[in-house]
């Protein structure tokens, strides 16, 4: 049986505790009281990132077109305020250094079929280092970006991680046509003995619902629409599934589209029967061929979730 697992802000939450910040929770660490250009927006869309950043991303749209004298401004700005996102998400600050310390995060990596395709909105590498740590991954070409390497035994045995919004550890490249760097190191990857494209800024699409995409990341998601069509079960952990996210609503749209299948399964993993409920309702209007498609909801996380597989 194929398997895509779909993971969200909750999963990094669910495994490595409140250091892992929620979404709501992301505007509270980037110091924006600061910035009295941006006092109303503020306003209007605390504690949501995403609104806050969409109403910046307007701001400075209509600023550009009228050619308003505090355009530039405005995009240092929003420069800045991306620098503090990474900077919260950055693997100083959310990290595993013994995969054995973290018992639900080790279930999980270690349950993973294979083949299976991690698709994952989030930005910190979390569940990178697990996986390179359980053996079953490698950065070299698990993230569908082929990094050269000398190592000829690091392979990824069939498990595909692709971060769908970029990654800290993904960096900017000139070509918009191509893939953006990958950032290897050994504190990230512990003896992966490499030190390799450390320097730029990190390449992340910003929680804005005014999403731009480069060419490189476009094609992850079109991979993964290719891989969830050809999937048979859907496994969405700590993923809210925003309505203003379409291109995640349209990937979904994908899942059981599969033509030599009768029925498909779909896990919801979350905290809360209000939670996964919510999940369940969207699901069922975004799917394809919902009439084939059994849906259990998880409600008590993903530790009890694992448990009972």
């Amino acid at each position: 049986m194929s398997t895509v697992y779909l993971l969200g802000a909750g999963f990094t939450h669910a495994v490595l505790g409140n250091v892992a910040p929620l979404n709501d929770e992301v505007i509270g660490r980037l110091k924006l009281r600061k910035y009295s250009e941006l006092e109303t927006e503020y306003g209007q869309a605390n504690p949501s990132i995403e609104q806050f950043l969409t109403l910046l991303d307007l701001k400075l749209a209509r600023a550009e077109q009228r050619k308003y004298i505090g355009t530039s401004r405005l995009r240092k700005i929003r420069k800045k305020i991306i620098e503090r996102i990474v900077d919260v998400f950055s693997y100083e600050r959310l990290y595993i250094d013994d995969l054995d310390q973290k018992e639900v995060l080790k279930k999980f990596v270690l349950s993973l079929p294979t083949p299976a395709l991690i698709l994952t909105l989030n930005y910190d590498c979390v569940l990178d280092q697990a996986l390179w740590y359980s053996g079953r991954w490698s950065p070299y070409d698990g993230y569908g970006i082929r990094v050269p390497s000398d190592e000829e035994e690091l392979s990824t045995k069939n498990i595909r991680l692709f971060k769908l919004h970029g990654s800290v550890n993904f960096k900017e490249r000139s070509d918009d046509q191509e893939y953006p760097f990958v950032e290897i190191n050994n504190k990230l990857f512990p003896g992966a003995f490499s030190e390799r494209n450390k320097r730029g800024s990190s390449h992340i699409i910003a929680m804005s619902y005014i999403k731009a995409f480069r060419n490189g990341l476009m094609r992850f998601w079109r991979d993964a629409i290719v891989a969830m069509r050809e999937a048979e079960h859907l496994i969405i952990i700590g993923c809210s599934l925003r309505d203003e996210d379409t291109f995640l609503r349209f990937l979904l749209y994908n899942f059981g589209m599969k033509k030599s299948c009768d029925t498909f399964k779909i896990d919801i993993v979350d905290k809360g029967k209000k939670n996964a409920n919510a999940i369940k309702k969207k699901v069922e209007g975004l799917v394809a061929c919902p009439k084939l498609q059994k849906i259990s909801t998880h409600d008590k996380g993903l530790e009890h979730y694992l448990s009972n597989k």
